[in-house]
């Protein structure tokens, strides 16, 4: 019998999914700051890398890598923030 929480992890949504899995920041390009558009929060993956992104409505900015920057513009839900 598990005890201390030791499967909390693994009944969480995958929502709370760990930003740092995939592949990391391309070394020498600065990440590119997404603002999400949209009304709730949502969690994305960059197809490029396998990256979760997760935009809420108190935090819609989020730092993109620029493999999957493109990709995500094109769906119309984000916009590059200044």
């Amino acid at each position: 019998m598990p005890c201390c929480g030791q499967n909390r992890n693994n009944n969480r949504p995958s929502y709370y999914s760990n930003p740092s899995r995939g592949q990391p920041m391309t070394p020498g390009k600065a990440p590119i700051s997404l603002r999400y558009l949209g009304a709730n929060s949502i969690a994305v993956r960059g197809p490029a890398t396998g990256q979760s992104y997760t935009f809420t409505t108190i935090h819609p900015v989020c730092a993109v890598d620029s493999r999957d920057c493109d990709a995500l513009l094109r769906t119309r839900l984000f916009r590059r923030e200044s």
